[in-house]
């Protein structure tokens, strides 16, 4: 394993002015780059999501999936596989209390047998702007 660290040092010119140089590996720009790729290739952020579905059926779980996009169509709603089970998970919620929300309407929904509040990575929120808030300068 190789320890990539910038050295600093502080320099005086001959006017008496000094000025601050960075000496650093350029590996070190190529790891700082692959970070800043990855970040924004995966822009998602620990949440939570309410789980509707989870079984070794997937034809169950695209039902289910249909069932819930008819029902609910401004929820999101997100189908995934991890041996052997498919999931089916609704919403984006940076915490749980926003979830109980809608945890506590499908609850009631007798569509939906087991419905968790699970924790997740979800996909950053969209950010709301108030369109009649005037900008000040």
């Amino acid at each position: 394993m190789t320890l990539i660290t910038p050295s600093i040092a502080q320099v005086q010119d001959n006017e008496n002015q000094s000025h601050i140089v960075i000496h650093r590996d350029v590996k070190l720009d190529t790891l700082v780059q692959r970070l800043y790729d990855a970040n924004l290739m995966e822009q998602k952020i620990p949440g939570y999501r309410v789980q509707i579905y989870s079984g070794s059926n997937r034809s169950l779980a695209n039902q289910v999936k249909s069932l819930f996009i008819t029902s609910y169509p401004d929820i999101k709603i997100y189908l995934s596989y991890s041996q052997p089970y498919f999931k089916l998970r609704a919403g984006d919620f940076r915490t749980k209390a926003e979830s109980i929300k809608i945890y506590n309407i499908l609850l009631t929904d007798e569509r939906f047998k087991a419905v968790l509040i699970v924790p997740d990575m979800i996909f950053l929120p969209e950010l709301k702007t108030d369109s009649h808030v005037e900008k000040q300068d």
